[in-house]
């Protein structure tokens, strides 16, 4: 298992990752978030992302947090930041099958 690690500012959107087969993938927020809300996307083209939901709820985060998520393999998904205040939150993801895209 590979852990892919990135840091990001306001208004920034993180590399995209691939989950090549399907697997459980851990994701790790942490650093210091300033009002900033952290939205994970997903896409099945790589090209028109939209917020990943789970059982209904969107997956947003204003704080640091560790989740596991269960993704099918061939779903694309990154990371965008609000565009306000200065944080500097670190994303670290780690699953088997998960690689980023250059």
């Amino acid at each position: 298992m590979q852990t892919l690690s990135e840091t990001l500012v306001a208004d920034g959107t993180s590399k995209v990752f691939i989950s090549q087969q399907h697997t459980k993938c851990w994701v790790y927020l942490s650093g210091s978030f300033d009002s900033q809300t952290v939205t994970l996307e997903a896409s099945v083209d790589n090209s028109t992302f939209s917020t990943f939901n789970v059982d209904g709820v969107d997956q947003t985060f204003t704080a640091g947090t560790f989740k596991l998520y269960d993704l099918p393999g061939g779903i694309f998904f990154r990371f965008d930041v609000s565009n306000s205040g200065s944080p500097d939150i670190d994303i670290r993801v780690a699953g088997n099958g998960v690689k980023v895209l250059s």
